[in-house]
């Protein structure tokens, strides 16, 4: 069992130290703690990826058949195209 709240998670990340100092940097420059970075770094992620999802159903709306035409019930046999007139 976690001690920590609910609403907050820990995670373990794998980085040679001085990637991970880089990263520290970045956070303090943005006036963040890590903490708080890595939860905005989550966010954007996320927010990112719901994107990505919402292209690819499009795409894949766009792109799938579209119902086929049907024929209609009367042909018109006296219908003339006008290039023929």
């Amino acid at each position: 069992m976690s001690s920590l709240p609910d609403n907050q998670h820990m995670a373990r990340v794998t980085v040679p130290e001085e990637r991970w100092l880089e990263f520290r940097a970045l956070a303090i420059r943005s006036k963040r703690s890590v903490a708080s970075y890595l939860g905005h770094l989550v966010q954007k992620e996320l927010r990112r990826a719901e994107r990505v999802e919402w292209k690819r159903s499009l795409r894949a709306s766009q792109l799938s058949p579209a119902a086929p035409e049907q024929e209609p019930d009367e042909v018109d046999e006296t219908w003339v195209p006008p290039w023929e007139v």
